[in-house]
């Protein structure tokens, strides 16, 4: 990866808007200010989602963010120390949000992961050579009129790390990790029509360039049926419909204690609340944030240069955000020494935690052009009864902005700026808060 640094050396990032190359051409679809379309995200917990675990306990599901959470900065943070290669150490796809989707023709109902820190669409496809257990039936090209594999003189076969040109002309991908787990397939073009919410309706995209995985392995147990990328390579799902925006939201059902979400795209996205640059990188495909620093308490915590020179990422793959060791130490602090009299306990990956939740000073990130982002307590706080924990997890490598920190957010991508907004919102996808000010969060 290319690093842009400053005359100070504090890492100047570039978000890389995505533009489809002229030899990556899908077929003619309508103008992003034309149409757009709203889908559900889907939380694990929900009994909706294929992954849900009725007897998954609140510990349980906890250990697996948290694994997944560290996994997914060590696969982001092998990109900012220059890797190009796909192989890496974890499989760091994280389970907490899936779409619900139908694929083909006639469309069959199917469900994948939702990943902003990734770009190509894949499934598993039938016929397959090798295949892991899903809990949803795996898409069967062969029963859809509209499958067409892609030749290699229709598209850049070449303009990625992870795809390739087979002998017999056709494109083709490879994803593969260290721990053994890979996805291997073909590139083809199918229809996905996606049901939405009940005022925008379903929408069918014709014509989407897809990886049909028919030589999968996943050593881990998230066995989940596939991706829709959402970074910025020309593949991504954002790229290929020329969309010049797409937010989500996600809040908890106050009755259910279960969270619920929506993404919007194109049109129909919702960019409210103050901004900050999204500051690009072209070398890869994920969404960077220009860091500034921490308050603890309205003091400003002073942050050695390494903090900002390794980056800061918002993504949607990691549950809870990780941030760099040296930085992490020093909000450490700075929060016990407003909190003197009481007791510190540990709980799992968790550094920092306190038996009395009324006594938590605010934490505020800073974001460039942005005051600050102010952590609710939700936000940075994690329950595991009888303490409260702060929600932020350790890192030697990228920082990360993770979903946990996220919830009750309208998190706006807007593109064609280069800009991501947020602002609190009381539900989704309604995004009345009781502030209508952008200038506060």
């Amino acid at each position: 990866m290319l690093l842009l640094f400053s005359h100070n050396s504090v890492l100047r990032t570039i978000f890389l808007f995505p533009i489809v190359n002229a030899s990556f051409s899908p077929s003619p679809l309508p103008s992003p200010t034309q149409h757009g379309f709203v889908a559900r995200l889907i939380h694990r917990t929900s009994p909706d989602s294929p992954f849900y675990n009725p007897h998954a306990t609140h510990k349980d599901l906890m250990r697996e963010d948290i694994r997944t959470s560290q996994e997914r900065s060590l696969y982001l943070g092998q990109f900012t120390k220059g890797a190009t290669s796909m192989k890496l150490a974890k499989a760091p796809i994280s389970k907490e949000f899936v779409m619900n989707f139908s694929i083909g023709t006639p469309p069959r109902n199917t469900y994948a992961v939702a990943d902003t820190g990734s770009s190509l669409i894949w499934m598993q496809c039938n016929p397959c050579n090798r295949c892991y257990d899903q809990k949803v039936p795996r898409y069967d090209s062969r029963m859809s009129r509209s499958y067409e594999e892609v030749l290699c003189v229709h598209f850049d076969c070449f303009s990625l790390p992870y795809l390739s040109c087979r002998p017999d002309g056709v494109c083709s991908y490879n994803v593969s990790y260290l721990d053994r787990s890979f996805s291997l397939g073909t590139i083809a073009t199918e229809t996905f029509t996606f049901e939405g919410s009940g005022f925008m309706g379903s929408i069918t995209l014709e014509n989407i360039y897809f990886g049909c995985g028919t030589n999968n392995k996943m050593t881990s147990k998230r066995s989940f049926p596939g991706i829709v990328g959402l970074g910025t390579d020309d593949v991504s799902l954002i790229a290929q419909m020329r969309y010049p925006s797409f937010s989500y939201c996600t809040t908890k059902n106050p009755n259910t204690g279960v969270v619920e979400g929506w993404i919007h795209f194109g049109s129909a996205s919702k960019l409210i609340g103050p901004s900050t640059p999204l500051l690009a990188n072209p070398t890869n495909h994920y969404y960077y944030l220009s860091f500034e620093g921490i308050s603890v308490g309205g003091q400003e915590l002073t942050l050695p240069e390494i903090v900002f020179d390794k980056g800061f990422i918002i993504d949607s793959g990691a549950s809870f955000t990780n941030l760099h060791t040296d930085a992490f130490d020093k909000l450490i602090d700075a929060v016990k020494k407003l909190m003197p009299d009481e007791e510190v306990w540990t709980r799992d990956q968790f550094e920092l935690c306190y038996d009395n939740p009324y006594r938590l000073p605010e934490i505020k990130l800073k974001f460039k052009k942005m005051i600050s982002f102010p952590l609710r307590d939700s936000n940075a706080w994690v329950p595991i009864p009888p303490l409260h924990c702060l929600a932020i997890l350790r890192t030697e490598g990228v920082s990360i902005l993770g979903m946990y920190q996220q919830n009750g957010l309208n998190v706006g991508y807007d593109l064609e700026n280069k800009e991501l907004r947020l602002k609190y919102v009381n539900s989704c996808p309604e995004d009345d808060d009781d502030d209508d000010d952008d200038d506060h969060i």
